[in-house]
């Protein structure tokens, strides 16, 4: 239970980062009226901290800072605020929400991070930001008597999340940070973030802290973003091309899609082509098979089946998944692949689940 409360309770601070665009209801009544006249507008960093407030229950007064407009290509928006159930120290970097925030998300090629490569735009997000927040970050620990960091963030917020936590091990591995930014608890949550990153640090370890222990990803029923990579689009026109390649007529094909899964022949040509679509697209290294690092979430609905090759944690409720490293290798169209994105639908269904939680205590 305590699980899902921590998750629940995080999810909103992570979609409280979006701000006034996604919360008009919290305004208050005197930037009402200047919200209908520019909606897209942030009207004042006032109204901000208030809907930051309203949404995730924290006081206006633990808001440390909030620069949550986004206005500049690779700097998302963030805040950074004290968590005094938590005894936590957050920051809290907000997905894609401008044009600025799109053309982060779309310099999507490779770059050498670490010992290995990461999504170019979301990389240069994750160090902008943190070169701007270290100091913050070790004086508000400091001041605060908390020895607990949390690092969070919802699509474009989660992956540049993910990539500012593995810059801050390494930081702490090398000994290039000290004080208690170099030695308090870490901790990043992950909402629906992309695949960001690609290297052969499974396992990685210091001696006291782990990827798997440090970095927490949650995903939720068939969102397609945590599949939104360019080789995995890549791959999706090469399985296309193959599917073209076996000259089925119109007829053919549509009888296929009628038919669906009780074609057993169909499930196996497709999973062949998948297969040889994705081995053709190593061979060619066109683009970085980037993938999800640390501990993997899949949270689906009830009665949902959610995808292929998972494997359900007995330790967990039945809604629960542990999904198979290859699951994120394909892109699904599938139902509610854009409404499970949104932050409010993973509010919703792991709120749903701690509600189910409690009913069997």
């Amino acid at each position: 239970k305590q699980w899902y409360q921590r998750r629940v309770a995080i999810t909103a601070g992570a979609a409280g980062a979006y701000g006034v665009l996604f919360y008009p209801h919290h305004l208050t009544s005197k930037s009402w009226s200047l919200y209908l006249k520019n909606p897209f507008l942030i009207v004042s960093s006032l109204s901000v901290e208030h809907v930051i407030s309203q949404v995730t229950g924290i006081d206006k007064s633990d808001i440390i800072i909030a620069q949550v407009r986004g206005e500049n290509p690779l700097k998302p928006g963030y805040y950074i605020c004290l968590d005094r159930q938590a005894k936590a120290v957050v920051l809290v970097i907000r997905g894609t929400l401008s044009l600025s925030d799109a053309l982060t998300d779309i310099t999507a090629v490779g770059k050498a991070f670490l010992s290995g490569q990461a999504h170019h735009g979301i990389s240069e997000a994750a160090l902008n930001i943190f070169d701007e927040v270290k100091v913050i970050l070790e004086n508000r620990l400091q001041s605060s008597g908390y020895d607990r960091l949390i690092v969070t963030g919802h699509s474009l917020g989660g992956g540049t999340a993910v990539l500012l936590t593995l810059h801050l091990l390494s930081c702490r591995t090398e000994g290039r940070v000290d004080g208690r930014l170099g030695n308090c608890r870490l901790h990043c949550y992950a909402y629906a973030p992309p695949p960001v990153y690609y290297g052969e640090e499974e396992g990685w370890s210091n001696g006291s802290e782990t990827w798997e222990d440090t970095i927490t990803t949650v995903i939720n029923g068939g969102d397609i973003i945590p599949r939104a990579s360019l080789f995995n689009m890549y791959t999706l026109l090469l399985q296309m091309q193959h599917v073209d390649d076996l000259q089925l007529s119109l007829w053919e094909r549509c009888r296929h899609i009628l038919q669906g899964e009780e074609e057993k022949s169909l499930e196996g040509l497709l999973g062949g082509i998948a297969a040889a679509a994705a081995t053709e697209n190593r061979e060619l290294r066109v683009f970085t098979p980037f993938a999800h690092v640390g501990e993997v979430v899949w949270v689906g609905r009830e009665k949902q089946k959610p995808g292929v090759e998972m494997q359900k944690d007995p330790k967990k409720i039945p809604v629960l998944y542990q999904p198979c490293p290859t699951e994120w290798e394909n892109i699904y169209l599938g139902n509610n692949f854009i409404q499970d994105h949104w932050p409010h639908d993973y509010q919703k269904t792991l709120k749903s689940l701690l509600d189910e939680i409690g009913g069997q205590l």
